[in-house]
């Protein structure tokens, strides 16, 4: 079904009244971001990079027409003490790393291996959402507002795809300030029934264009580029829930409420990309091989810098991204797919970059296990198995007495030339030797995954004896292991 042209709106499934649906009021609800994350994918080797120029920095921005906003996370099982001692820091201290593209990269990636992870997620259907939470409403009457939806144009991403509209939930009077919200409140879910749909062209006249047309009960959004428009869409709200499940029903009758809103819609060109680092991380980060990478965050930006967020872009996997190493290496994504579990690049010690057709996003330093020559390592107690339990710290260049718990645990960072390493570590990249099986030992208790480093390392069983253990990260150090001991007794509970 085509629409009528009314002055400079399109209207679909309006009555001859639909140029009155010019005004609208109200809060201003922008739209979500959508995505999905894609599949598994393995590495090929060889292959020259194409001409992909930037900073070797640990993040930079990219003139890349390209990107939502991404985060990927490491994969690596940390569990144990690591967690209840401090885990991961926010990402958002991974800022003071951020570094400007430009430089050119003089690094040779050609004879190394490189990994392709396509542009996945995207939603096949966009939305002009509209946020049904109206905290400091009352009243479901004359429900009008505005909303703002950006879509991103650029290659990769379509000028025509299918548009719905509407919004899954209504809530009324849920705000904190508002004294009745314990009683009269209002939360239901349901469904949009659209009614009418205009379209306004062109309202920054720049003589851009768009149009929605409904076909077979989709509706359809065409444009031809960058600019400003405008989309009223009316209709009603319909609730397929009990309100009094989650609040007492306001005293409206029947829910069944008519909406209208008016989205602004901006058709925008990113013009950068910048990324940050994982959290934590030296400048280039030194990852461990084998090991998932801590964590990306991708924002696309306009011209202006100004980070944006289309409707129709994922912000999961909303690009390319080109993985390349030094030399020959296997590359493949996490156990969930690159958007949740980052890349696992295994090799030889040597520089790993991630890149889109538009510069470099983010490079880093890999490193195998025997280039590891430090390392911090701390050791705890603790009444119970558990990482929630209290952690007592142990000196241990002297024989600590355990008082508060027959439970020995320890945490460590690995460095690397005295950088520490980025990747979390793993139970499995440092050994426990128990000296002492008699007094300690490693007891699985059911439930309980927190052994190794960081995480529990030892019980004892000999309430009287002294335990003595050592930690070690086989293969570090050239080949000659850096180890750390640890004797420590049991001081019964009084």
């Amino acid at each position: 079904m085509r629409g009528r042209q009314l002055g400079r709106w399109v209207c679909l499934g309006c009555a001859s009244g639909c140029v009155a649906l010019l005004g609208c009021s109200g809060a201003n609800n922008p739209s979500p971001t959508r995505g999905a994350a894609g599949g598994a994918a393995t590495s090929t080797t060889g292959g020259a990079p194409g001409s992909l120029h930037s900073a070797p920095s640990s993040a930079g921005s990219a003139g890349a027409p390209q990107a939502g906003s991404t985060s990927a996370s490491g994969n690596s099982s940390t569990g144990g003490v690591g967690a209840a001692a401090g885990g991961a820091s926010s990402a958002a201290s991974g800022a003071a790393n951020a570094g400007a593209a430009g430089m050119a990269d003089t690094r040779d990636f050609s004879h190394g291996s490189r990994l392709v992870i396509p542009q996945t997620g995207l939603d096949p259907v966009a939305s002009i959402y509209l946020n049904g939470s109206f905290p400091d409403r009352t009243s479901v009457d004359d429900i009008d507002v505005t909303t703002a939806t950006t879509f991103a144009d650029g290659p990769g991403y379509p000028r025509q795809f299918e548009v719905s509209f509407g919004m899954s939930y209504l809530s009324l009077n849920t705000s904190d300030a508002n004294a009745a919200f314990s009683t009269r409140c209002l939360s239901l879910t349901g469904m949009f029934e659209v009614a009418t749909v205009a379209v306004k062209e062109d309202t920054g006249g720049t003589g851009a264009h768009l149009s929605i047309e409904q076909t077979d009960g989709h509706y359809i959004l065409t444009h031809d580029g960058p600019g400003e428009h405008q989309v009223r869409v009316t209709g009603t709200f319909r609730a397929t829930n009990d309100a009094t499940q989650t609040c007492p029903l306001l005293a409206m009758g029947p829910v069944a409420v008519p909406i209208a809103y008016t989205s602004t819609i901006s058709i925008r060109t990113p013009a950068t990309l910048t990324a940050l680092p994982p959290s934590d991380c030296a400048t280039p980060p030194v990852m461990l091989s084998g090991h998932s990478f801590a964590g990306l965050r991708i924002t696309m930006r306009d011209d202006t810098g100004q980070a944006i967020y289309p409707a129709n872009a994922s912000t999961l996997a909303p690009f390319d991204v080109t993985v390349e190493t030094e030399k020959p290496a296997q590359i493949v994504e996490g156990n969930e797919g690159y958007a949740s579990s980052g890349i696992v690049v295994t090799g030889e010690t040597q520089m790993v970059r991630l890149t889109t057709r538009m510069g470099t996003l983010f490079s880093y330093q890999l490193a195998d296990a025997s280039a590891i020559d430090g390392w911090e390592l701390k050791w705890f107690s603790s009444p119970v198995q558990d990482i929630k339990s209290p952690l007592n710290p142990l000196d241990a260049s002297v024989t600590p007495a355990v008082a508060s718990g027959k439970e020995l645990a320890a945490t460590a960072k690995l460095k690397v030339g005295g950088v520490p390493v980025c990747t979390p570590i793993v139970a499995a990249d440092v050994k426990t030797t128990l000296l002492t099986k008699s007094v300690c030992d490693i007891q699985y208790e059911f439930g309980n995954f927190s052994f190794g480093v960081p995480g529990f390392v030892a019980t004892f069983l000999d309430p009287a004896g002294t335990c003595q253990l050592e930690l070690s990260v086989p293969g570090s150090n050239h080949g000659q292991d850096l180890s750390a001991p640890l004797t420590a007794i049991l001081q019964p509970a009084l």
